[in-house]
């Protein structure tokens, strides 16, 4: 939208603004691409994956952040009141 209002202004700067953020999406992929998928260094063997506690909270914080969103006129409405 934002480069749709900007394209009848200045097209050069619509053009530059498109490239960059198809350059930065493209730069993104690589660079997760690279970290999840890369070969496994010999420091890293020994680690293992989440365990019980980081599981727990990472659920309770994710649980969290999908009902401040779900609710979040509600969650302002009391921010507000409080301050």
């Amino acid at each position: 939208m934002i480069l749709a209002g900007l394209a009848p202004e200045s097209l050069a700067l619509c053009f530059f603004s498109a490239l960059n953020i198809l350059l930065g999406a493209v730069y993104t992929l690589w660079l997760s691409s690279r970290t999840v998928l890369g070969a496994w260094s010999s420091h890293l063997r020994g680690t293992t994956d989440l365990s019980f506690a980081d599981l727990f909270l990472l659920l309770l914080l994710s649980g969290l952040t999908l009902l401040l969103g779900l609710f979040a006129h509600r969650s302002v409405q009391l921010l507000t009141a409080a301050g």
